[in-house]
């Protein structure tokens, strides 16, 4: 169950024994739903960085093998 679902139970099923607590139940609620739009915005932001990590990784990766390509032709002609 995530935090929407959450509120949308404590909206639905839940209902203040006294009058004064229903307001308590409702901020919760609102509480609940923005609570989760900031997790959703939050795994996105994971997911950006995430592939932005890979592509830094891959161009390193590319570099890395140009290099050692560079260094045994060098290297051959040396010889």
């Amino acid at each position: 169950m995530n935090a929407n679902e959450l509120a949308d139970y404590l909206d639905n099923n839940v209902e203040a024994m006294l009058m004064s607590e229903q307001p308590h139940i409702d901020q919760a609620a609102t509480m609940l739903r923005q609570q989760q739009a900031e997790i959703e915005a939050l795994k996105q932001q994971v997911e950006m960085l995430s592939r932005a990590f890979e592509t830094a990784c891959d161009g390193m990766k590319t570099s890395l093998e140009l290099n050692k390509a560079q260094a045994e032709r060098y290297w051959s002609e040396k010889k």
